[in-house]
């Protein structure tokens, strides 16, 4: 089949397309797979029975059943959902915000597709500017999301920084980001993924002040944190909602538990959300009914904005430590040494393994035919023609899972690497040996 030169570019493999094809076959198949690699979220007990609970009543209602699924939305999105959201960040977030600030989409992928093609390319006066994702390793969904020209997405490596024994963390790199004087928007996920790092208030304080400088958007990809679904372990400043009139915040319906409505919410400047509906418009004619009909009665109640709070922290809370635990005894006893970055949300935990020797490409086919599937670290160096060697050391593993599948998961992967290292040791010795 020939494609247009825009089609191979999404025809061909990449990341985010292994990643889910791995996420179908482990829920799918049926294998003895250890399922650490994809971005679905836990099954939370009482929150699954309270969604229960809501769609029965909405399919109770025949009438607002019957308008959920016969009847188009605008491409804007649900108004009534969208007016009780505004009404919602103005009291509990502080937004001074109203339903034109608001704009539903098909999820949060659809949501960077559309904002990455607004903004990012070859403007009209001819000048290319890009997209900046300022503190790689950043979300490998973005990859393809360039507008079809190679630096349309440009991304800026951080600098990995040992906190503790056996911990470390990434700095960005500030002057990096202010070397680069074209650009159309800066993009980061907070909490971080793959790295689940959660930037200091400050830090996104001072990106913001740098986009105002280039008078551009920064645009916060907040998929796993605040105001919903709030999965952020760092302190009380650093874990609030964060928004500027002049800025984007991404939210979905997805790591709340319902990744199966495909419903993103886009916060932004009135210009630009009329924009995002207009895309809208073209690429899907409207959004979804089904995630914001089923979650009203908990905008009018106040309840969505609290779900994080109740429900998901302490679970997810209480996975992650469990989670921190194995793999520090785990690796620890079989003598590898393993870094984890300082988990502040989302459900993954970031693993750098300073001696690995083979690509962590190499290291997710043996861990896979092992039985446990990763996500390798390359893949998360959107905006780069090749991913620094730091990348190729590490591999993201989710907590979200059962933890005795968990626990042995990690206990393959400690196998498999251990394996791995000896053999390089080995291979290291005899060079030696032999004087080269």
């Amino acid at each position: 089949m020939l494609y247009s030169r825009y089609g191979e570019r999404f025809a061909r493999p990449s990341g985010i397309l292994e990643l889910m094809d791995d996420l179908g076959e482990a829920l799918a198949v049926g294998k003895d797979l250890c399922m650490l690699g994809g971005g679905n979220p836990a099954t939370v007990p009482a929150l699954a029975a309270a969604f229960h609970e809501l769609g029965q009543r909405l399919v109770s209602d025949p009438s607002a059943w019957q308008r959920c699924l016969g009847d188009y939305s605008s491409p804007r999105g649900e108004s009534v959902f969208l007016t009780h959201l505004a009404a919602a960040l103005r009291e509990h977030c502080g937004f001074d915000v109203g339903q034109a600030n608001l704009v539903l989409t098909v999820g949060s992928q659809a949501s960077f597709f559309a904002l990455f093609k607004l903004l990012g390319g070859i403007c009209a006066g001819g000048q290319m500017r890009p997209v900046v994702l300022p503190r790689l390793p950043d979300y490998l969904g973005y990859a393809e999301l360039g507008s079809g020209e190679a630096d349309a997405l440009v991304g800026v490596p951080a600098f990995p920084e040992v906190t503790a024994a056996g911990r470390f963390r990434y700095a960005i790199d500030w002057q990096a980001l202010e070397n680069i004087a074209d650009m159309a928007a800066l993009c980061v996920s907070n909490p971080g993924n793959p790295s689940g790092q959660l930037l200091a208030s400050a830090d996104l304080d001072r990106l913001h002040d740098l986009a105002q400088a280039r008078d551009v958007p920064l645009i916060v990809d907040a998929a796993y944190g605040a105001p919903f679904p709030g999965i952020c372990f760092g302190t009380a400043e650093d874990s609030r909602p964060w928004w500027r009139a002049d800025s984007v915040l991404c939210l979905s319906l997805s790591k709340l538990g319902l990744p199966g409505v495909r419903a993103g919410v886009v916060v932004a400047p009135e210009e630009l959300a009329a924009a995002l509906t207009a895309f809208n418009a073209s690429l899907t004619l409207a959004p979804g009914n089904l995630g914001p009909n089923l979650l009203r009665p908990w905008l009018e109640d106040g309840a969505l904005l609290d779900v994080g709070r109740r429900w998901l922290l302490p679970f997810y809370a209480e996975r992650r430590q469990a989670a921190l635990g194995i793999v520090d005894e785990v690796f620890a006893a079989r003598g590898i040494d393993c870094r984890i970055h300082e988990s502040g949300g989302a459900f993954f935990l970031w693993l750098w393994f300073p001696r690995l020797a083979r690509p962590a490409r190499e290291v997710y086919g043996l861990l896979k035919e092992a039985g446990v599937l990763v996500v390798p670290g390359e893949h998360f160096s959107p905006g780069l023609a090749s991913p620094p060697s730091h990348l190729a050391q590490c591999l993201r593993v989710s907590f979200a899972g059962e933890p005795a599948r968990f626990a042995l998961g990690i206990e393959r992967m400690a196998a498999v690497l251990a394996r791995l290292m000896s053999k390089s040791t080995a291979a290291t010795t005899a060079c030696q040996g032999d004087g080269i």
